[in-house]
């Protein structure tokens, strides 16, 4: 674990604070941490640590993956609840034995915030951060790191229609802020 501790605050930033029991007091089989300003001032992110102490399985049960898995918002919510966001979607990968692979979404569940049309989680690689924060070697295995951005229903259904290539064209091409849980949502003309 000292070896994953090391290299997220090597990338990110010192760890703040973090969370180690879900809502019910339940201590968890990995933990949540936050890092403020991980890229650029008024920035916040969650990270689960020890995730990656469990072999996964993506679309081949023979290849075990180890991950961690990220989510980046704006600092109005760094009190919000992306630590019990992150613990369920792990919870959810530990129960199924599957990793979350690029492309992939979780939800939609409902406003993932009060006010928000953001639903649903997409899974992809961390591009806003160091290209060398993506993966790490942790006692001898490569670790991940999966990150979350929050998606409408809308974009979940995109994805899914159109795939993931189509679904971060388009998101590259909107210069959206991600870490936004109150912004724009895409929108996608109907197929002819």
């Amino acid at each position: 674990m000292a070896e994953l501790i090391e290299h997220i605050e090597r990338h990110l930033g010192t760890i703040e604070s973090g969370w180690s029991k879900d809502a019910d007091g339940e201590t968890m089989p990995f933990s949540v941490a936050r890092i403020d300003d991980p890229s650029g001032p008024g920035t916040v992110a969650f990270v689960t640590l020890g995730l990656s102490r469990h072999e996964l399985h993506g679309s081949r049960p023979d290849k075990s993956i180890r991950c961690e898995l990220l989510m980046l918002v704006t600092d109005d919510w760094r009190d919000g609840p992306m630590p019990g966001i992150l613990q369920q979607v792990a919870s959810g990968n530990l129960a199924s034995h599957h990793a979350l692979l690029r492309g992939e979404v979780v939800g939609p569940w409902g406003p993932l915030v009060a006010g928000s049309q953001l639903e649903a989680l997409y899974a992809t690689m961390p591009v806003y951060l160091p290209d060398e924060f993506a993966t790490c070697e942790v006692e001898g295995n490569q670790v991940i790191f999966i990150w979350l951005i929050p998606v409408s229903a809308g974009e979940a259904a995109f994805v899914t229609a159109s795939g993931w290539p189509e679904f971060e064209d388009a998101l590259a091409k909107s210069q959206l802020q991600l870490m936004d849980l109150h912004r724009p949502v895409l929108t996608f003309d109907a197929p002819n």
